[in-house]
């Protein structure tokens, strides 16, 4: 909980200088590195977006292989436990997660300009930017949504990037509505069966670290629809391979998965005999 305080305090902290006009927001660009103005509603949101992006994607993929940062050294630069920086604040522990992800992308600066996003997502080029973003991006507009938002009165990130500049996106990249994002999103849940799926041999496998596990389906739903949530397990973790350093708790999960596997593969040998 003083984690998830501390990140509302830093991204307060954003939103406070870019209300304060043009001089604290020309000193928030240059403690954070960013590559552009600040002048626009559409970039101030963009940038709170990515922001919150570093924060989810560290959430979501905690310490694996290639991950710049784990969730403890989040929380401990946000906290000002890293470095013997007993006063640092939760902001100045944002911007140096902003360098050190920056660093270890090979970026030189921040991006957050709309129009730079939107020219990006709309190159179809085989060697564009952000190998599968723009097909990722195209799955939410036609399939299933799974918007990334903060509109809660609890949200300890900003609301600025909320649905309706999410859905934009869709209409500016692919021509599609948000009415036909919904349209869509609607019928992918009643041919898949949404949370109830109605399906047969499935495991629904989740790390609960993982933010994404809350839309999946977590509890079992009948014999031939179970559900394995695997303890302190980030975003596919289980699909990783396996090191020495793997919880108890993943090597189990493996474990049963494995098993289930063999549990199947039995049965429908036996129904052939």
């Amino acid at each position: 909980m003083q984690c998830l305080a501390a990140a509302s305090t830093a991204f307060a902290e954003v939103e406070r200088l870019l209300r304060a006009g043009r001089a604290a927001q020309a000193v928030l660009r240059e403690e954070l590195g960013a590559c552009g103005s600040l002048d626009l509603i559409e970039d101030q949101a963009e940038l709170l977006g990515a922001l919150q992006a570093l924060v989810g994607g560290t959430v979501q993929y905690d310490g694996q292989e290639g991950a710049p940062l784990s969730v403890r050294q989040l929380c401990g630069l946000l906290l000002g436990n890293l470095g013997n920086r007993s006063h640092s604040t939760p902001y100045l522990g944002l911007r140096r997660a902003v360098q050190i992800v920056l660093r270890s992308m090979g970026q030189k600066c921040l991006s957050f300009s709309r129009a730079e996003t939107v020219a990006q997502l709309s190159n179809t080029e085989p060697q564009a930017f952000g190998v599968g973003d723009r097909q990722w991006l195209y799955q939410t507009c036609t399939e299933f949504g799974f918007y990334v938002t903060c509109e809660g009165l609890q949200c300890p990130f900003s609301q600025l990037p909320a649905l309706p500049f999410q859905l934009e996106l869709c209409e500016e990249v692919f021509g599609l509505s948000p009415a036909s994002v919904a349209q869509s999103v609607a019928q992918t849940n009643a041919y898949y069966g949404g949370q109830s799926p109605g399906a047969t041999q499935v495991l629904f496998v989740n790390g609960d670290t993982d933010p994404w596990h809350v839309l999946s389906v977590t509890q079992d739903l009948g014999p031939s629809e179970s559900a394995l949530l695997i303890p302190s397990a980030s975003h596919c973790l289980d699909m990783a391979p396996m090191r020495s350093s793997d919880s108890p708790s993943l090597r189990l999960g493996r474990q049963k998965i494995f098993q289930q596997l063999q549990d199947w593969l039995r049965d429908v040998k036996t129904s052939r005999n």
